[in-house]
């Protein structure tokens, strides 16, 4: 008997990996974790996101900071991202990536060749609805984990 006799994978729908059309999404941040960079000579913030609204309601994007990074062109880019995606929140001095959990946005997203395929990149935040027609008229989405507290991600 194979090893994965008793699974059915009759009901399961393929997951959706195509990339987002150009636009903005209203979207929710979900996590956020400070990673070590590659090369081991920096850190940078993950920010686990999820379009919260549309046709594409649930689709997962993700967001790299590079705060902490020997080149000082990419932490100011990250720097100035951050502080857009704060005032999009409606955050002024953001102490905590964890104070933007599960509050609703717009981004921004692009699409940029990478090896061969598509993916998407974001370039730009504001604040939801700051655009009328061009956000989604859907109500955002129930967040799907609850943030569970502790410690800063980031210290």
């Amino acid at each position: 008997m194979g090893m994965l006799s008793d699974i059915d994978l009759n009901d399961i729908e393929p997951s959706d990996f195509e990339p987002l059309q150009p636009g903005w999404y209203v979207c929710c941040i979900e996590q956020s974790e400070k990673k070590p960079t590659s090369k081991g000579n920096g850190h940078y913030l993950q920010l686990d996101m999820t379009v919260a609204a549309g046709p594409r309601k649930g689709k997962r994007l993700w967001e790299r900071l590079n705060l902490w990074n020997p080149n000082q062109t990419a932490v100011n880019i990250a720097k100035a991202s951050l502080k857009k995606l704060a005032a999009a929140v409606d955050i002024e001095s953001l102490q905590d990536p964890s104070e933007m959990h599960f509050k609703y946005f717009e981004a921004k997203i692009v699409l940029r060749e990478y090896q061969g395929e598509n993916r998407e990149e974001i370039k730009d935040y504001r604040p939801c609805g700051s655009a009328g027609e061009e956000a989604s008229k859907e109500e955002p989405m129930a967040p799907a984990v609850k943030p569970s507290g502790g410690d800063a991600p980031w210290s």
